[in-house]
């Protein structure tokens, strides 16, 4: 078959220089001498597509190594340029056999040769032209995912095993006994003979919660209970006003002393006592010890009674000192209160007050963790002022004047968990209180009293928690240690008819449900004014505890 002459391929003269030099020359330095300069001038031209594709943002086929697009690939995108030359060749019959007609083999520098050889492999490239990842990494997704599936099996393993835990425990640890009742009343019936004593609280029946005790004194009851200590002992005093005692009082360095008297307070040590009564001299170590502040007190002629205080006393009350083995002295007069200090009996403060009739009720008001007292003060008719002194200074931290006409109504405390206390006093119906805008304040029969409560944290309002006909003659406030809440029990009598004794009535009243529950009072304006939402939130946070604080009363 003839040879087609240079004139019949004018296309292929520009698109495969390579093909139309016909003389003979050496294979293996001309093939590297060219391999080198093609692929020098393929770089550079590769870089110079880059950099204008980046600057002009040219169309073109996106290069997986330079993350743009390159528009010089874009042409060979399907098949490089020796593979149309080769193609275009088969078409005009210029292969024979797979055999090029110009020589028997191809030439090791043909582009088709060089261009293959750079090409990945058909198994390495995706769809889109980019490499696959290599089998490494499969294996590494592999293990992350076996890793992930283990982690999340072990989370709801725990899961499930805390969850049957849990039900375990809620069906074998019995439940704590709870208070159901959060108020309650009961009439006992005609008050019988003799007089009531304080109310006492104890868990009689051992469900953990505590009960009401109430308890008769007949007169005539001389029973004495255990067995005297040798023969009794007399002390002849004189003064006039209430009974004071006889209280025993231990010292800070261990002597001990009997208080009481008629409105005055005087002391005898307990050596003396046991000497007495033992007719002998000698004494057991615990009764040696003696309090020389106390010693220098005894009177001129050496009696062995010594004077504590002698200005009218009404009532006396220890007062414990925190972190200490030492009690004050808290001694209410017809002219005050004062404050003794246990160790050389000297005044901490004098409280000048006229008409102080009632017990003085501690609790923690200030923030310097010293006991406070509660007061209640005749102010004229059927007025009485509430106030509440500092224990650190004597000083009136708290007053507010609020009708009353019971003579004499019991006040309380009830410590928190945050060293702060609420106390309860009983008056009769605020102006601000009534929900109500029918009932007119004044007009409810005196009769019928509301039980109030004052917090630290808002001095500027009060809560009406309930309200009772009758005269309350005793009241004490029962801590349940297991549901942090306290409880506060009532002891009212009604009026008595002729020939019929006053009919007795024991009520309870759960603290934590009467905050949620009770009447806001505003005393006074406060600025910014207290709103309805927090007060309830920091009611709701009230947890009660038994009282830190240790008062007798004597």
């Amino acid at each position: 078959m003839p040879q087609p002459g240079p004139s019949s391929r004018p296309c292929l003269a520009v698109r495969l220089p390579p093909l139309q030099v016909l003389t003979p020359r050496t294979p293996t330095a001309n093939y590297t001498s060219r391999q080198d300069a093609r692929a020098r001038t393929r770089t550079g031209a590769s870089a110079m597509a880059t950099v204008l594709s980046r600057a002009l943002k040219l169309p073109g086929k996106k290069s997986p190594d330079l993350g743009e697009y390159d528009p010089l690939t874009q042409a060979d995108s399907d098949e490089s340029e020796d593979d149309l030359v080769l193609n275009l060749q088969q078409k005009n019959g210029g292969v024979k056999n797979g055999k090029s007609p110009l020589a028997e083999a191809p030439e090791p520098d043909s582009d088709a040769e060089v261009t293959g050889a750079g090409k990945p492999h058909l198994s390495e490239v995706t769809t889109e032209g980019y490499p696959l990842e290599p089998l490494g990494g499969l294996e590494r997704k592999a293990a992350s995912s076996i890793a992930s599936y283990v982690r999340t099996s072990v989370f709801l393993l725990m899961l499930v095993i805390s969850m049957v835990l849990v039900l375990v425990c809620a069906f074998l640890i019995p439940c704590p006994p709870r208070d159901l009742h959060s108020t309650w009343s009961r009439h006992l019936g005609p008050q019988g003979g003799g007089d009531l004593s304080p109310l006492d609280l104890a868990d009689v029946n051992g469900d953990g919660l505590r009960d009401v005790l109430l308890s008769f004194v007949t007169s005539g009851n001389g029973s004495t209970a255990g067995s005297p200590v040798g023969r009794p002992v007399k002390y002849n005093i004189v003064g006039v006003g209430n009974l004071i005692g006889p209280q025993v009082y231990i010292t800070t360095s261990g002597a001990a002393y009997i208080l009481f008297g008629f409105g005055n307070i005087q002391a005898v040590a307990l050596r003396d006592i046991f000497v007495q009564a033992q007719n002998r001299d000698s004494l057991p170590p615990s009764l040696q010890i003696d309090e020389p502040e106390w010693e220098r007190r005894r009177s001129i002629n050496l009696s062995e009674l010594i004077d504590i205080y002698s200005d009218g006393v009404e009532l006396l009350q220890v007062v414990k000192v925190p972190d200490s083995n030492s009690s004050n002295l808290l001694i209410t007069t017809r002219q005050g209160l004062v404050l003794l200090q246990g160790q050389n009996l000297t005044p901490s403060w004098t409280l000048s007050l006229q008409g102080l009739r009632s017990q003085p009720t501690p609790g923690y008001f200030t923030d310097d963790e010293t006991l406070d007292f509660l007061l209640q003060i005749p102010n004229g008719v059927g007025m009485k002022k509430v106030m509440v002194v500092d224990g650190a200074s004597g000083l009136v931290a708290w007053s507010y004047s609020v009708p009353c006409h019971m003579e004499e109504t019991p006040a309380t405390s009830a410590a928190a968990v945050d060293q702060k206390s609420v106390f309860l006093f009983w008056a009769e119906r605020l102006s601000a209180a009534s929900p109500n805008p029918d009932i007119v304040p004044g007009t409810e029969p005196p009769s019928l009293h509301h039980l109030y409560l004052l917090h630290p944290a808002f001095p500027s309002i009060l809560l009406d928690l309930a309200n009772a006909t009758g005269t309350v003659t005793a009241s004490e406030v029962g801590i349940n240690d297991l549901w942090k809440d306290a409880f506060y029990v009532t002891r009212t009598t009604g009026p008595s008819s002729e020939g019929h004794p006053a009919p007795l009535v024991v009520s309870k009243l759960s603290l934590r449900w009467a905050l949620m529950e009770g009447q806001v009072v505003q005393l006074r304006e406060t600025t910014p004014k207290i709103g309805r939402g927090e007060l309830r939130r920091f009611l709701s946070r009230i947890k009660f505890v038994d009282s830190p604080y240790q008062v007798k009363s004597l």
